[in-house]
């Protein structure tokens, strides 16, 4: 070995929620693990098992493990997995505060009307003769 190397893990978790990827191989002896994020290498990581506690953006990307052995100088590289931090978006405005805000601007328009003819009927209009 190592065989065709894997990773499982979520592939979307909301900004500062736990994430867990696992990696596997088939190797005898056991592969050593080198994980990778957007081809760089994440320093310290070599356990088939990559936690991080708490998601940022900066953790979005593409994710790969990367199994060899030293017995048998093979290497087996995983398939790209992407992981996407999201931040969960409020869902804005209640039905009442839109028609509020609707009502409002039918009243501004209206008054804006009866206001324009208000002050024309109040212009005298001279005679041109």
């Amino acid at each position: 070995g190592p065989e065709s190397a894997e990773v499982k893990g979520k592939p979307e978790v909301k900004l500062e929620q736990p994430v867990e990827f696992t990696c596997s191989a088939l190797s005898l002896p056991p592969a050593k693990i080198t994980w990778r994020i957007n081809g760089t290498v994440i320093p310290g990581q070599t356990e088939n098992v990559l936690i991080l506690d708490k998601a940022s953006y900066k953790d979005s990307g593409k994710y790969t493990c990367e199994a060899s052995n030293a017995v048998t100088g093979r290497v087996a590289t995983s398939s790209s997995y992407i992981l996407s931090v999201k931040e969960e978006i409020d869902e804005g405005l209640s039905d009442g505060a839109i028609a509020g805000i609707v009502i409002a601007c039918l009243v501004a328009v209206g008054a804006s009307i009866a206001l324009f003819f208000y002050c024309r009927a109040k212009v005298p209009v001279s005679s041109p003769y």
